[in-house]
């Protein structure tokens, strides 16, 4: 390798299904909706697939919602207008990859999506967010000194790159896994994950 090339350490994160049931002119494909008021403020991004929600935080770090939703007492629900809230619970187990001493982070937003959603809650128009609109690649920059952060998916798996420029300390970064019930690592040097919902890995590459 030479010393003058870029390093990028890619990361699998999770595996996904394609979405579908989005509105007539959004893409139904996974993507990352912008965060413009419409959720917590420390959210910058959040990606929908497969019961998984993905929030892409300020720092840089990832927050995983896995999720099931189940019917409550079904033999009693006779109305197909029954309230959700009162048939339904949702079971749920929340995983933080967390990059740790990070700096302060700026987002880019490359290949948008066609379409935007408008996000219409309560009485208050101050409140509402308009023209949300959603990509396929966001990258954080400046995660570490000289080293870059890049969602993206690939084959519809949410994936992330940590991209170094030239004599970048690699050494800077720091990631921990929080919420998780088991760590292991693999034969083939995968991180697998384990929760209450599901079982997911983190591989790791360099060139």
């Amino acid at each position: 390798m030479k010393e003058n090339q870029k390093i990028i350490i890619f990361f699998f994160v999770l595996f996904s299904k394609i979405v579908t049931g989005n509105p007539k002119g959004i893409s139904t494909l996974p993507s990352f909706i912008e965060n413009k008021g419409q959720w917590d403020k420390e959210a910058m991004f959040l990606s929908k697939m497969n019961n998984t929600n993905s929030w892409i935080l300020e720092n840089g770090s990832l927050l995983i919602d896995f999720y099931k939703i189940t019917i409550r007492n079904s033999a009693d629900i006779t109305s197909k207008y029954h309230e959700v809230d009162t048939s339904r619970k949702i079971l749920g187990h929340k995983v933080l990859l967390n990059w740790g001493n990070t700096n302060q982070i700026t987002y880019s937003k490359d290949k948008p999506n066609e379409g935007y959603t408008n996000y219409l809650k309560g009485n208050d128009t101050a409140k509402y967010a308009k023209n949300v609109k959603s990509f396929n690649e966001i990258k954080g920059h400046s995660l570490y000194n000289g080293i870059d952060i890049k969602y993206y998916f690939d084959n519809n798996n949410l994936r992330y790159d940590l991209i170094a420029e030239p004599y970048a300390n690699i050494e800077q970064i720091n990631l921990s896994v929080e919420g998780a019930e088991q760590l292991k690592i693999d034969t083939d040097g995968s991180v697998i994950i384990t929760t209450t919902r599901s079982l997911w890995s983190i591989s790791f590459s360099v060139y």
